[in-house]
């Protein structure tokens, strides 16, 4: 009896041991399959033939944009296309979405009315107010826009910002350097990886129709700390169809 049940005891181990190594061979087989299959198809989206501005202030250049698992992996050159979606942007700019500033800072928080007494307007951004449209935005940036005043700003009684610490905060003399102030400068002050075409940073894109804005008319909405109207908003490998002005 003793000599069966070790019998039995050794064909249950034997049998768990092959099931160990089928499975481990098995799990072994479908990450080489997916392995090769990232080697040979290194993107889930492509955006081809872009002019680009990158969020770093670097001047205007073109290329391609390869992406995947929501993140750019790479930025150069006829970059490989096989197995993944491509998007032709000729004719069209792709930069990176505009950086918002978190409410959640740990910035010094006053009201609104009071702060246009007290600090550089370009270091106060509007944290809660009556109008949807100022939130986020720092104050100079709304003066920007003939429609509103500082006396506007100051009735509001639901105002609230933040005061942003002493910064250099880098001119938007051309447009590259506008959208970098918007991007990704900031980006670079939170510690975030978007904000930026560069690689290992987060695909959150956009693109619009350069052709049909001059330059000067492009910077005077980044100015406003607001995007051109735009055509495409791309998040890893999702693209969408959009008109808005931001």
């Amino acid at each position: 009896m003793k000599s069966i049940k070790l019998l039995g005891i050794g064909l249950v181990t034997l049998l768990l041991s092959f099931l160990i190594v089928f499975l481990g061979l098995e799990i072994y087989k479908h990450t080489v399959a997916q392995d090769l299959f990232r080697a040979r198809n290194p993107y889930d989206l492509v955006i081809k033939n872009a002019r680009i501005i990158d969020g770093t202030g670097q001047e205007v250049y073109r290329g391609d944009i390869g992406i995947r698992n929501n993140v750019i992996m790479n930025v150069g050159k006829k970059l490989e296309t096989e197995g993944a979606i491509i998007f032709d942007a000729s004719g069209y700019t792709v930069a990176p979405d505009k950086v918002e500033w978190p409410k959640t800072l740990d910035w010094l928080e006053r009201d609104l009315a009071s702060s246009l007494l007290r600090y550089p307007y370009h270091r106060i951004i509007v944290k809660e107010a009556s109008n949807p449209h100022w939130i986020g935005k720092s104050v100079k940036a709304l003066l920007a826009n003939e429609q509103t005043t500082i006396a506007q700003l100051a009735k509001d009684n639901r105002g609230m910002a933040l005061i942003a610490p002493k910064l250099d905060e880098p001119e938007a003399d051309n447009l590259f350097t506008a959208f970098y102030r918007i991007t990704g400068w900031r980006s670079e002050l939170l510690g975030k990886k978007t904000g930026k075409i560069k690689e290992g940073f987060q695909a959150k894109l956009v693109v619009f129709n350069h052709r049909l804005l001059k330059d000067e008319q492009i910077i005077k909405y980044l100015i406003q700390e607001k995007l051109p109207p735009i055509d495409y908003i791309i998040k890893g490998s999702e693209i969408q169809s959009i008109k808005t002005n931001s």
